[in-house]
């Protein structure tokens, strides 16, 4: 799920973003990112030496549209994600570890037996 949201913001940096027109569309075409994101990324845009900056305007309507959003968060919501944490392996006896024979690994062996 992180992922689409990751491919949406590379979608809408790729997008032009001169018109409002413009950034309406981007806005349906990347549904998953709210306005409050749409606005940081566009503010934080540097534009290649052939770019046109991301106008002022554009940025102002994007902000507009933010007041009436007062509940976008800038950040992903973490309680919405399906990523389960997978169970810690658990390293019964540190004797079993192949350690490399010349190296100075003393820190490593006092974690082992913690």
């Amino acid at each position: 799920m992180h992922m689409e949201y990751l491919v949406q913001a590379a979608k809408l940096l790729q997008l032009s973003k001169i018109s409002i027109e413009e950034i309406g569309n981007a806005a349906e075409i990347c549904y998953l990112l709210n306005t409050t994101q749409i606005k940081k990324f566009l503010s934080i845009y540097q534009p290649l030496e052939y770019e046109n900056p991301v106008p002022t305007e554009v940025i102002q309507s994007i902000n507009n549209q933010n007041v009436k959003n007062q509940t976008d968060n800038l950040l992903l919501n973490i309680e919405d994600n399906e990523f389960n944490n997978p169970t810690p392996r658990l390293i019964n006896d540190y004797d079993e570890v192949e350690l490399p024979p010349n190296n100075d690994l003393f820190l490593i062996k006092c974690l082992l037996e913690i």
